[in-house]
C-alpha cells in the first residue's frame, strides 16, 4: 500500500508534538526580535588596481600593495558602501521576506544580521542581538543558509542529519525528527544515498541543497536567515518547505528571514512581513497587506495578472518604473530609490523600542544557557560515531594504501636484500642508511591522502563549527584517535616484511623501537598534511604547499645533506624538519646495536665503534637524546574535462578556421549585448562564492555559451534558477529568439512565472518516478493544459489570478492524487492526447 505523503495538518500536529517535547525538558525555545540602527556595510577598493590576472598586472599589483605597506599615506582605496544606514526591527514569531534585484545588498544584510560578515567588509554599525545580561552584546545561535552552501562528499543523507541531531538535540528524539525531516524534503529514497562530489556521482544538485536544508530544520534554532533557498527546487517542494517553516515560525517562536529571487504568488503569500531592497537602502519594510498601498500612495498601481513580488522587484528599476505609472504619462518622472525611501520613513514612520523595553525584555525573551545543550561527552560521540561511519566508507582507500605499502615493501626488499653481509665497514652502513631513509620516506609519502581527503572537508567543518554543531577538539580527537589503528596497520606490514628481509639488527627490543619511531611518523605525517590542507583551503593550493614542505624537509632531512655541511644560515631548517627526528631514531636503534660495536679503526673517522663512526659521519647523534617529535606536527589539522578530441571540426559544413573568426565575434558580442553582458566583457570569472562574476552574471554567463556555439537543439537544464524576475525574462525572450530562428529548444523550469511558463509551446509534464502525465501544447494563456487538467473529476478549478505553473504542480502533487485517489500516468495513457 502506498504510503500516505505529509500534509500541512500532519506537520502542525508534529511541530506542536515537537515544542510539547522540548518544554517538557525544559529546553524551550526563547523568542529572538532581531533590531538594527543605522547598519552600514561597506568595502575598501583600490583605485586603478589592475583586475585582469596577467603577469605585468600581478607584478604591479604586489609591488603597489608592497609600497602601500610601507608607506600607509600612499595607498589610495575608495569606499563602496554596500548597505547604506539601515534601520529597522524583525519581529519575533515571523517570516520575513527580503525582496530585491540582484546587487542590492540581500545577502549581505542576512550575513550582518546574522553576525557572519566577511572580515574584509566594515560594518558600520552592527546590529546585535541583546541576551539578559546588562551591557553584554552578542549574536545569537542562528543558522545562515546561502546559495552557495550545497553538501557535498563521501556522506549519505541519513548519518549526515543524525550527527546534526545528536550535536545539537537533546537525548532522545532524534530518529523521530530525522524520519520527519526527511520525509518533508522528499529524502526518504535517497537516505542511504552518498552526497557525492566533482569525482563521485551521488544526489542531484536540488537533493544536495534539500540536505542543507534538513541540516538547519533538525537542530530548531532561535532564528534563520536563508538566502536564496529556492534555486533549484520546483515550485511545489518551494511551497512545501516554507509552509512547513511558517508554521516553525509560528508555533515554535522561531524568527525566520529569507531572501528570495522571483516567488510565486503562492509562496509570497505564505510571508508575514517584507523587506524591499535597492542599491543598499530599505524601499519598504513592513507588512506584506501593506506594500501595494505604498507604492499606491506614490502612484504606482499593479496590473492584473501581474504578481506583487514580480511588481515589487520592477517597480524599483529605473527601466521598468514608468509602465506602473497610474496616472498621466506625461506627468510621470522617475522615482529614485532615495526618493522612494525616503518617502516610505514619512509614509510609514518606523519607531525603535526604547532603552528601557528593550532591558525588560532581554530579560524574559533571550536566556543564555551555553554554546551547547549536550555535555561534552555526548558531542564526542556524536562526532566519534560519525567519523567511525567515514572511516567504514572509505575502507577501499585505505585498503589501497595496505596494498600500495606492500608493494613497495617487496620493492625495497628486492633492492636492500640482507644489506648487512659485512656489518663491519662504512660502505654496508651506507646501503643500510638508505634502506632507512627509504622506508622513513615511504611512511611519510602514505600519510599524504590525508591532504585531499582533508580539504575536501574543509568546507562542511567551517560551516558546522561556525554554526555551533561540532567543535573542533572533538572533531579534531576523533580523527586521532581512529588514525591509531590505521597507522599501527601500515607501519605494522612495512616493518614486518622489510626488518629481517633488509638484516637489521636482530633483536625484538630493536624491532619494537623501530616499529614504534615509524609509527610516530606516519602520525607526525598525517597531522603534517591536515595542517597544511588548513592553511591552504584548497586542493590546488593545499597540493602547491604539500609539495614545496615535502621538498624542503628532504633536502634539510639530513640524508641528501648531512647537517654538518648544511651552511650555518640554513642549520635551522635541519631541526624544524621532522624527517630529521624519525631518520636519527631509526638510525640510532640500528646502529647502535652490538652488531655494530666492532672497533673501529683505518677509517680516519672519530669513534669507538663502526656503528659510532658512520653516525658521525653522518652528522647524527651518536647517543639517544629523547624529544617528542610529534609536538611539531599535531596541531589542529584540515564539464570533467579528461580525453582528448581527434578529427575535423565543421560549423554548417565548413571547417573552423580563422576566416570565420570575424563572423564568430560578431556573433559572441551580439549574444553578450542580448543577455546584457557587455559591461562585463573584461571581468574575470573567479571562483563561485570567493570572487569574481555573481552567482546570476554566472548563469547568463553559462547560458551565453550555450548560445554562441549555434547548436539545432538545445538542452537547457533550469536556465532561469539563481536569476531574479528581470533577468529571467531577458533569458527567455533570448530563448524565443532562438526558438523562432527554426531551432529546437527543450527546457526545465522549476518555478517558472505567468509569463516565462506561456512563453513556451509544449508541455512535457512528469510526476515523481519518472512517469509521464501530460505532453502536448500549452495554447494561449495556457488554455489547452488548463481544460485537460479541469476535464478530470475532482480536481480543483484554476482562478483566474493562480499561476497556471503553479497550479499544476499543486493539483498533480503527491497528496492532492492521494487525497483524490487517482493515477495521472493512468488517466493520461487513456486519454485522446496519448493516442
Amino acid at each position: 500500500m502506498e504510503e500516505r505523503p505529509l500534509t500541512h495538518e500532519m506537520n502542525e500536529a508534529f511541530l506542536h508534538l515537537l515544542k510539547e517535547k522540548k518544554t517538557s525538558l525544559g529546553n524551550g525555545e526563547a523568542a529572538v526580535e532581531v533590531r538594527f540602527e543605522g547598519l552600514c556595510v561597506e568595502a575598501k577598493q583600490p583605485v586603478g588596481r589592475r583586475t585582469p590576472p596577467t603577469l605585468v598586472n600581478v607584478t604591479l599589483n604586489a609591488f603597489q600593495e608592497a609600497k602601500a605597506m610601507l608607506h600607509p599615506s600612499c595607498t589610495r582605496k575608495r569606499r563602496t558602501k554596500i548597505l547604506k544606514g539601515l534601520t529597522g526591527t524583525i519581529r519575533q514569531s515571523r517570516m520575513t521576506l527580503i525582496l530585491g534585484p540582484p546587487g542590492s545588498g540581500k545577502s549581505t544584510m542576512l550575513r550582518a544580521l546574522s553576525g557572519k560578515l566577511d572580515p574584509a567588509l566594515k560594518p558600520a554599525r552592527p546590529s546585535p542581538c541583546r541576551d539578559d545580561r546588562e551591557g553584554d552584546i552578542r549574536f545569537l545561535e542562528s543558522h545562515v543558509w546561502d546559495q552557495q552552501s550545497i553538501r557535498r562528499g563521501n556522506k549519505k543523507l541519513a548519518p549526515e542529519l543524525a550527527a546534526f541531531v545528536e550535536a545539537t538535540s537533546w537525548e532522545g528524539g532524534g530518529n523521530m525528527i530525522i524520519t520527519y525531516i526527511l520525509k518533508l524534503l522528499g529524502l526518504e529514497d535517497c537516505a542511504d544515498t552518498i552526497v557525492g562530489d566533482e569525482m563521485r556521482r551521488g544526489i542531484s544538485g536540488g537533493q544536495r541543497k534539500r540536505v542543507t536544508i534538513g541540516e538547519m530544520l533538525v537542530s530548531l534554532a532561535r532564528s534563520f536567515f536563508l538566502d536564496d533557498i529556492s534555486t533549484g527546487l520546483d515550485s511545489s517542494t518551494t511551497y512545501m518547505i516554507l509552509k512547513f517553516l511558517r508554521q516553525m515560525a509560528h508555533i515554535l517562536d522561531t524568527t525566520i528571514v529569507i531572501s528570495l529571487i522571483q516567488p510565486l504568488p503562492e509562496t509570497f503569500q505564505l510571508f508575514d512581513d517584507i523587506i524591499l531592497l535597492c542599491n543598499g537602502q530599505i524601499v519598504y519594510q513592513g507588512p506584506r497587506d501593506s506594500a501595494l498601498a505604498f507604492f499606491e500612495y506614490m502612484g504606482f498601481t499593479c496590473p492584473d495578472r501581474k504578481s506583487t513580488a514580480e511588481f515589487l522587484q520592477e517597480v524599483i528599476s529605473k527601466m521598468d518604473q514608468q509602465q506602473y505609472w497610474k496616472g498621466n504619462q506625461q506627468e510621470y518622472q522617475y522615482h529614485s530609490v532615495e526618493t522612494l525611501a525616503e518617502s516610505f520613513r514619512s509614509f510609514h514612520p518606523y519607531t525603535m523600542d526604547k532603552p528601557d523595553s528593550i532591558v525588560k525584555r532581554r530579560q524574559t525573551t533571550l536566556p543564555i544557557t551555553g554554546s551547547y545543550t549536550l555535555s561534552k561527552w555526548e558531542v564526542f560521540k556524536a562526532c566519534f560515531s560519525r567519523e567511525l561511519l567515514l572511516l567504514k566508507r572509505n575502507s577501499m582507500v585505505h585498503l589501497f594504501k595496505n596494498i600500495q605499502i606492500i608493494l613497495l615493501a617487496l620493492v625495497i626488499m628486492t633492492l636492500f636484500l640482507q644489506a648487512d653481509k659485512d656489518p663491519y665497514s662504512i660502505e654496508t652502513g651506507n646501503k643500510i642508511i638508505g634502506a632507512i631513509f627509504a622506508g622513513v620516506v615511504i611512511v611519510k609519502f602514505n600519510g599524504m591522502t590525508e591532504l585531499s581527503m582533508t580539504t575536501r572537508r574543509l568546507p562542511v567543518f567551517y560551516k558546522q563549527r561556525e554554526l555551533l554543531r561540532l567543535p573542533g577538539w572533538a572533531l579534531l580527537l576523533s580523527i586521532y584517535i581512529l588514525s591509531l589503528p590505521m597507522s599501527l596497520t601500515e607501519t605494522g606490514i612495512w616493518t614486518s616484511l622489510t626488518y629481517f628481509t633488509i638484516g637489521y639488527a636482530p633483536s625484538a627490543i630493536r624491532f619494537i623501537q623501530q616499529y614504534l619511531a615509524l609509527f610516530c611518523v606516519h602520525q607526525m605525517s598525517m597531522g603534517l598534511f591536515r595542517l597544511i590542507a588548513v592553511i591552504g583551503r584548497t586542493q590546488m593550493m593545499a597540493t602547491t604547499l604539500g609539495t614545496a614542505a615535502l621538498i624542503a624537509i628532504y633536502i634539510l632531512g639530513g640524508f641528501v645533506v648531512s647537517k654538518d655541511k648544511i651552511k650555518p644560515p640554513l642549520v635551522w631548517g635541519y631541526w624544524a624538519s621532522p624527517l630529521t627526528y624519525g631518520q636519527n631514531a631509526v638510525a640510532l636503534n640500528e646502529f647502535l646495536d652490538k652488531k655494530w660495536s666492532k672497533r673501529n679503526y683505518g677509517n680516519g673517522i672519530n669513534g669507538k665503534t663502526v656503528g659510532e663512526a658512520f653516525l658521525r659521519s653522518r652528522g647524527m647523534p651518536t647517543q639517544w637524546h629523547w624529544s617528542w617529535e610529534n609536538d611539531i606536527a599535531r596541531c589542529p589539522s584540515w564539464k570533467k574535462t579528461g580525453g582528448h578530441v581527434e578529427g575535423t571540426i565543421t560549423t554548417s559544413g565548413y571547417p573552423k578556421d580563422k576566416k570565420h573568426l570575424p563572423g564568430y565575434q560578431m556573433f559572441v558580442e551580439e549574444v553578450m549585448g542580448i543577455l546584457e553582458l557587455l559591461p562585463l566583457k573584461k571581468a574575470i570569472v573567479g571562483l563561485p562564492g570567493v570572487n569574481g562574476l555573481s552567482a546570476e552574471q554566472r548563469k547568463r554567463l553559462t547560458i551565453a555559451v550555450e548560445l554562441v556555439s549555434n547548436p539545432s537543439i538545445l538542452f537547457m537544464d533550469e536556465p532561469t534558477s539563481g536569476l531574479d524576475a528581470r533577468a529571467a525574462a531577458i533569458v527567455m525572450r533570448t530563448v524565443r529568439k532562438t526558438v523562432e530562428t527554426g531551432r529546437t529548444v527543450v527546457c526545465t523550469i522549476h518555478q517558472p512565472s505567468t509569463e516565462i511558463f506561456e512563453a513556451f509551446d509544449e508541455l512535457l509534464m512528469m510526476k515523481r518516478g519518472g512517469q509521464l502525465i501530460f505532453s502536448g501544447p500549452l495554447g494561449p494563456s495556457s488554455q489547452y493544459m488548463i481544460q485537460y487538467f479541469e476535464a478530470i473529476p475532482q480536481v480543483p478549478k484554476f482562478q483566474r489570478d493562480q499561476n497556471p505553473a503553479a497550479w499544476m504542480l499543486d493539483i498533480t502533487s503527491s497528496i492532492m492524487e492521494y487525497n483524490l485517489q487517482i493515477d495521472y500516468a493512468v488517466i493520461y495513457q487513456n486519454s485522446v492526447i496519448y493516442r
